[in-house]
Order: C-alpha cells, then sequence, then structure tokens
C-alpha cells in the first residue's frame, strides 16, 4: 500500500513518464523477451521499464532501485491502460496522431542513426587525438600577464604616459584614473589568451616585453595604455576535463559533414505557397 508521498511521487513520475526521451540508452535486445507484467494480455518488458528509468532526470533515478521499479511499473500499466482506451476510440486513426507519430518515428530514426555514426567515427582514440592536435597548436601560443589603464580620450593616455616618464607607479594610476572594472585592481587583467581580448588590444600587449609601457592604443572601449607583467606558455587542460566537449564537437562535425553531403545529392522541393498560409495563420 502506498502512503499519501508515494503518490505525489508517482504523479511527478507520471508526467514524466508520459515525455520519454527520445535520445534514452541503447537497451540490451534480451531484455525486449523477458515480460516482467501485462494488462489484459499486452506484455510489459523489462526493455520498457529499464529505458522508462533511463529517461527519468538524475535525481530520480537516485532513489532506491526497488522503489523506482515499483512505480515506474505502474505508470507503465497505466500507460498501457490509457493506450487500449486510444485503441477503443480509434485515435490512431486521426490525422493529427498520425502527423504526429510520424514526426516522433522521423526524430527516432535521426536518434538511433546518429547514434551508430557517432559510434563508429568518434572513439577514444578519435577524441585523444583532437585533443593532442589541439595541444600542438597550444605549444606555439603563450598567456600573458598585462595591467591597463583605460581613459576617454587619447590626450588623457598621452598625460599618462607623461606621468609614467616621471616615475609614477603604473598600479597607482590605474587605481585612481582608468574608467574600466580592473581599476579596483590596479589594472591588472591576470593572464590571458591572444584571442580573449579584442584584436587592437592583443596586437599590441602580445608584442611588448615585460615590463615594458605601450603607447596610447584605440578599441571600441576608450584609449588604453598597457603595461606588459609576465610572459608565459599556455597550459592545456587535462584530457578527462575536456573529453565531452570535444566529443560532442567532433560528433556536431560528424553530424554536419554527413547532412551536408546528402543535402547536396538530395532533391528539395519547398513550397513556398503552402508555408506562406501558415505564416500567415500566425
Amino acid at each position: 500500500m502506498y502512503n499519501i508521498k508515494s503518490y505525489i511521487i508517482i504523479f511527478a513520475l507520471s508526467l514524466l513518464v508520459s515525455t520519454f526521451s527520445i535520445s534514452s540508452p541503447v537497451i540490451a535486445s534480451e531484455d525486449s523477451d523477458k515480460i516482467i507484467a501485462d494488462v489484459d494480455g499486452n506484455p510489459i518488458t523489462l526493455a520498457e521499464l529499464k529505458l522508462a528509468i533511463s529517461s527519468l532526470p538524475a535525481d530520480y533515478q537516485d532513489m532506491a532501485k526497488t522503489s523506482l521499479s515499483q512505480m515506474m511499473l505502474q505508470q507503465l500499466i497505466d500507460l498501457k491502460i490509457l493506450s487500449a482506451k486510444a485503441d477503443e476510440e480509434n485515435i490512431t486513426s486521426k490525422k493529427s496522431y498520425k502527423n504526429e507519430l510520424s514526426f516522433l518515428i522521423d526524430q527516432l530514426k535521426r536518434e538511433h542513426y546518429l547514434r551508430n555514426l557517432y559510434a563508429k567515427n568518434v572513439k577514444e582514440d578519435t577524441i585523444l587525438a583532437r585533443y593532442k592536435q589541439l595541444v600542438s597548436q597550444l605549444d606555439s601560443d603563450k598567456e600573458i600577464r598585462a595591467r591597463h589603464i583605460l581613459l576617454k580620450t587619447k590626450e588623457e593616455a598621452e598625460s599618462i604616459l607623461v606621468e609614467l616618464s616621471e616615475g609614477a607607479d603604473f598600479s597607482q594610476l590605474a587605481s585612481q584614473k582608468s574608467i574600466g572594472p580592473s581599476a579596483s585592481n590596479g589594472g591588472d587583467l591576470g593572464f590571458f589568451t591572444r584571442e580573449s581580448m579584442v584584436p587592437d588590444f592583443s596586437q599590441v600587449a602580445f608584442a611588448l616585453t615585460p615590463g615594458e609601457v605601450s603607447k596610447p592604443v584605440k578599441t571600441k572601449f576608450g584609449w588604453h595604455v598597457i603595461k606588459l607583467e609576465e610572459i608565459r606558455p599556455r597550459t592545456a587542460p587535462d584530457f578527462n576535463l575536456v573529453k565531452d566537449e570535444l566529443r560532442d564537437e567532433l560528433e556536431r562535425m560528424v553530424m554536419t559533414s554527413v547532412i551536408g553531403e546528402a543535402r547536396r545529392s538530395a532533391v528539395i522541393n519547398i513550397r513556398e505557397s503552402n508555408l506562406s498560409n501558415l505564416l500567415i495563420e500566425k
């Protein structure tokens, strides 16, 4: 017998089970033959239960396996009951149902195709090779640490250079006169890469030597006086920290390539008149 808390959880799960993720993990084929229950002779398989559970958010999957399995089984029973009701009322003959079913089938085909495509083309060694390629590009790059004083006019920037030539401290001038957010840190921008700053700024900053101060530099933010503090080799992130990101990148590249090639050979006809009617309806 379920208590009131269990019913609340079951209700929440009922909302989730109605929107199973199409991209759920692959379930072992043998599980499709293992019947765990039936409703009026309509079987519920272990594969269906596993699919339902795997489609839930991680917070729900952390529940005790026995409790979660029992709750999801009840939801699958309800699903079979409502599915039978839909058959009784001939819902499947309605055009709206057929349209949605066709759309869902296309989505399911896409997900299974991409899953197989990625399994063939994006393997651990492929990801590692991409990582090494990116790391090799870092070997010739560097990061710098610089300070800057941001001002509104060129005249103000030139005045700063005069004060510096007379022995003024750069960080103190930045704290007193810079209009940039780094003023509170004495103009210190920390370490940054070439591409992390606007090109006009980076071009000058990366050409300096440690301790050198630039002439006034104009960017969209105003006028800068830049002082280079340090240079260091650009360090590569740990492979395990970026592996998932690299996998996603490679999967996008593979998908884009396949779609691009298929589009070039596909015969695509767009019915502009029907499309314009849809836009008018909205």
